[in-house]
């Protein structure tokens, strides 16, 4: 037990220990982690994406149309753009909760380090 005299533990004196270095290492992984993947899904990419259809070009194509095979045509392309979107959606996602749980992984890691409940 401290004498009662004795200034109470600090963050500093949590690093000193062993165990506290190795969680210290792991957090700043974890933050390097998080750093990657949200630059990974914030780069810009242009020409990868399709989201909306072109007027003069839906204009065009199905000038003359019954209005149900119209609404059936656009249908399919908006499918097919889905289909062509997911994949790639779909990898920006799972970098995005990498990020994510990286990002959680670092706050109670530190939390837990600098609160003294870790190592």
């Amino acid at each position: 037990m401290p004498p009662p005299h004795s200034p109470p533990p600090s963050s500093v004196d949590a690093l000193e220990r062993p165990a506290s270095t190795v969680i210290a290492v792991l957090a700043l992984l974890a933050f390097v982690v998080s750093i990657g993947a949200s630059v990974y899904v914030l780069i810009p990419r242009r020409d990868q994406f399709v989201f909306a259809l072109t007027g003069s070009a839906v204009y065009e194509e199905l000038y003359g149309f019954r209005k149900e095979l119209l609404h059936r045509r656009l249908a399919y392309d908006l499918g097919r753009f889905w289909d062509a979107n997911n994949p790639r959606i779909a990898k920006l996602f799972r970098a995005f909760f990498v990020g994510a749980t990286a990002l959680v992984l670092e706050v109670v890691l530190l939390a837990g380090l600098l609160g003294g409940t870790i190592g």
